[in-house]
């Protein structure tokens, strides 16, 4: 079984890079792609949300306060949805570079010193792991 399909095959759930392993290896690449792709997945699925409930929300609000928080929520909303738009990009990019050379120019750029080259990654997103 290649490392592609021991993540993909529901490994993914048990499966955590470690520091005594090489550095992007095989089961390491397989896993993070995994991980970005259903990252981007569920962006996607929570965008789609919003436009929907932004559609919905077209009501009038006799009061002041009340339309001008309804106003602050989806401006909050909105600018939510900028950043995964970006974050989106920038996982795009990772799949599209190959994402060791992405992951080791970024874990070199923003990793503290001592720190793990991936701990930046593991655990953050939406809360699928």
């Amino acid at each position: 079984m290649t490392a592609l399909a021991s993540v993909v095959s529901g490994d993914t759930a048990v499966y955590r890079p470690t520091d005594d392993e090489p550095f992007m290896n095989e089961r390491q690449v397989a896993y993070f792609k995994t991980k970005l792709l259903s990252w981007k997945d569920d962006i996607l699925r929570e965008s789609k949300g919003t436009v929907t409930n932004l559609k919905a929300e077209t009501e009038n609000h006799p009061d002041l306060v009340d339309r001008a928080s309804s106003e602050s929520d989806r401006a909050l909303e909105l600018r939510t949805r900028d950043r995964q738009r970006k974050l989106i990009s920038k996982i795009d990019d990772a799949l599209r570079q190959g994402i060791p050379m992405y992951f080791v120019a970024e874990a070199q750029a923003q990793r503290p010193p001592g720190g793990s080259p991936d701990g930046d990654l593991v655990g953050r997103g939406s809360g699928a792991a």
